[in-house]
């Protein structure tokens, strides 16, 4: 009988922990780096670490236009990653696009490119 009445207290107690962790887990999405705001990314673009982070962002970014690309035999390698990272860099240091992101960043860089490089190969 002790234990029935320990689970029921235990069971009460613990009820609204568990009902507010399922209610917190709904607000949580998983949209990796590039909905970092380019303010953080003016603060914190000189470090090692988001450096790093960054990169593996841009790899999983290069890998779908890759993907996307395939057809156009254009491929996307490790120097573009620098190069992105320059135009991340050179698109957030602009005062207007302070609260734009990093994706942004990347997609108005890629577009450009993948149209220079669709016209050479058109060519």
């Amino acid at each position: 009988m002790k234990f029935i009445y320990g689970l029921l207290v235990a069971t009460l107690v613990m009820s609204p922990l568990l009902a507010s962790e399922s209610e917190i887990e709904t607000k949580y999405h998983a949209f990796g780096m590039g909905v970092t705001k380019c303010v953080e990314v003016n603060e914190n673009i000189e470090k090692e670490e988001f450096q790093f982070v960054l990169k593996v962002w841009l790899t999983g970014y290069m890998t779908a236009v890759n993907s996307i690309l395939n057809k156009h035999s254009i491929g996307l390698s490790g120097p573009d990653i620098g190069r992105s990272i320059e135009a991340i860099r050179s698109y957030c240091t602009v005062p207007s696009n302070e609260q734009g992101s990093i994706s942004e960043a990347a997609e108005t860089y890629w577009r450009g490119r993948i149209n220079e490089m669709t016209t050479t190969v058109a060519q």
